[in-house]
């Protein structure tokens, strides 16, 4: 089996508790990544994303 390691995905919930951090593990690993989210509860896991680094898709 090959493993992928890059790519692009659409991750949904990503400013949750379980989101972000499927976010954070992606994009560490080469993925880019589209996070969406509804702001009913605020931004929960959104400032941990925000310093990560701006990659050009």
């Amino acid at each position: 089996m090959v493993a992928i390691t890059s790519g692009k995905l659409l991750i949904t919930g990503g400013s949750g508790y379980i989101g972000a951090w499927i976010v954070k593990s992606a994009v560490d690993r080469g993925y880019s990544v589209v996070a969406a989210y509804v702001f009913h509860r605020g931004l929960y896991g959104v400032d941990r994303l925000t310093d990560r680094p701006q990659r050009p898709n």
